[in-house]
This record gives structure tokens, C-alpha cells and sequence, in this order.
């Protein structure tokens, strides 16, 4: 399973459709499952910024401005 892979599913289990969450909440729930898939990468906050934009493209998500996120599909 890819990053991109696990975040969604993370994202998907964590939040509500419609609903806007930010990105701390994210790194709140995304990190600890990271660390423990990935324990020698230092830039988590910078892969999971990555790993939105990513699922952003998709369709998936919609990033409104000021670190605040709706999941949409």
C-alpha cells in the first residue's frame, strides 16, 4: 500500500463527508500511523502535506484555504 494509499483510507475512516477538518487534525491522527509504517522518516509532516495534494487531484478532497480540508467523494 502506497502513503498516498493510506492517508485516503485514513482520511476516510477519520472524517466525515462534507465536513471540514484541518490539516492539524490530520497530522493528529495521520502521524502516529506513519511513524509506526515509516519509523526512520523525518519528514512526515512534509510526505502527508504531499499525500493531500496528491488525493486533492484526484477529487477526493477540497482544500478551502487556511489549512482547512472537505472530503467530497
Amino acid at each position: 500500500m502506497t502513503t498516498v494509499e493510506r492517508l485516503c483510507q485514513i482520511l476516510f475512516l477519520t472524517f466525515d463527508l462534507g465536513k471540514i477538518f484541518s490539516l492539524k487534525d490530520i497530522y493528529k491522527v495521520a502521524i502516529p500511523i506513519f511513524s509506526f509504517t515509516n519509523p526512520n522518516n523525518k519528514t512526515l509532516e512534509a510526505l502527508i502535506r504531499r499525500d493531500l495534494q496528491t488525493i486533492r487531484n484526484s477529487g477526493k478532497l477540497l482544500f478551502i484555504g487556511g489549512g482547512k480540508y472537505i472530503l467530497i467523494a
